[in-house]
């Protein structure tokens, strides 16, 4: 069995873009083909452990998956230079990423500031009209997940509301700490910015989705915000922090954003600084609360709809990633300059226990092979 994975490996996980340098005119051909076979195995092998790594967490995963998948990209040339396919999953199938549509859904956000609808700083009470401490908090507070109202409430995940509904109810919910002082991983945070922006730029949370997806040259109507991420339902009350349904494939351009500092094509999408503020955490003296256990497993705080991928208390780092409750774990690592996903859909709770972990023994192996 491995050494079928292994041969299926060093034909598969050569890098895309390998060109054959064979020219049926040089009268050394049978040299330059050694030659080219040489390269092409030891880039095979460079990626061994990787590719070991991989189908042995898929092989004995504890989630019931069936396949899986582990796209790896240099940044430098925006290169694939490993894809690996397990079992039955393809990487072009519609699923819900949970969690990691809080990555998307900061990439959508930070489009609206950028086109000046909003601020970091801009308030609820700014847009909203809330008042008192509720009023006070900021695009920022809700971003970096301190904006001290509660972290969840049924109202997301309700079919019979608009998103704008959910959020004004919030508005009655009493304050669970002011502003900038409690980090509590959750889903009401991203939906007030998104009625924030809602409310400013006069469009949808779906049409400010199509509208970023369209300039990154997605086009496939089955990718959207559900209500619910595993139940193919598009409503007036999208999850925007865990709602997102799309391909493996198709999310590869929003970490190639955030890889290469908000450029697109060349051109300024997102201003630099702004991008740089999914890599900050501004807020290293809140109280932590409620996170994922494997949050405080990995020592890893908050920074703007993403974790940092750096241990303890820092202000930056150049990681960040976004696992999802299925499984799902996109990242990109600024300083080593590659971007990656794992991609699995579990049936079962608790997959990013699985894939975060995953994630971190895998980084120093990616590195080795990148010669980073």
């Amino acid at each position: 069995m491995r050494l079928a994975i292994l041969l299926a490996c060093l034909a598969a996980c050569t890098p895309t873009g390998t060109t054959d340098l064979t020219d049926d005119t040089d009268t050394d051909t049978d040299s330059d083909s050694d030659s080219d076979s040489d390269s092409d195995s030891d880039t095979a092998d460079r990626w061994t452990e990787v590719e070991a790594m991989f189908a042995e967490a898929v092989d004995g995963n504890p989630l019931g998956l069936t396949g899986g998948a582990l796209l790896i990209y240099d940044a430098r040339t925006d290169e694939e230079v490993f894809r690996q396919v397990e079992g039955d999953f393809r990487t072009d199938e519609i699923i819900p990423v949970a969690s990691a549509s809080k990555l998307v859904a900061g990439v959508v956000l930070l489009k609206v500031i950028d086109d000046g609808h909003l601020t970091l700083d801009t308030t609820t009470g700014d847009v909203l009209g809330w008042t008192g401490d509720h009023g006070a908090i900021t695009v920022d507070h809700l971003g970096a997940f301190v904006a001290g109202i509660p972290a969840d409430d049924a109202c997301t995940s309700s079919f019979g509301m608009t998103l704008a509904e959910c959020v004004d109810s919030l508005q009655s919910e009493p304050m669970v700490a002011k502003p900038g002082e409690l980090l509590a991983y959750g889903g009401t945070y991203q939906e007030v910015a998104a009625v924030m922006a809602q409310t400013r730029t006069g469009k949808t949370w779906h049409e400010l989705f199509d509208g970023v997806r369209g300039d990154l040259g997605l086009s496939d109507p089955d990718q959207y915000f559900a209500t619910l991420p595993a139940v193919a339902r598009k409503t007036d009350n999208p999850m925007v922090s865990g709602g997102l349904r799309t391909t493996t494939d198709d999310y590869v351009p929003f970490l190639r954003l955030l890889a290469h500092g908000g450029q697109l094509d060349g051109e300024t999408y997102v201003d630099s600084a702004l991008v740089d503020r999914m890599f900050e955490n501004r807020y290293p003296e809140a109280t932590v609360g409620g996170v994922p256990t494997v949050a405080t497993d990995l020592d890893i705080r908050y920074s703007w709809s993403s974790w940092m991928g750096c241990p303890g208390t820092v202000t930056t780092c150049d990681a960040l990633s976004s696992p999802g409750a299925f499984g799902f774990a996109p990242w990109v690592d600024r300083d080593d300059e590659y971007y990656a996903i794992i991609a699995v859909r579990s049936e079962r709770p608790g997959g990013s226990q699985w894939s975060a972990p995953l994630m971190e023994r895998l980084r120093p192996e990616i590195e080795a092979a990148l010669g980073r």
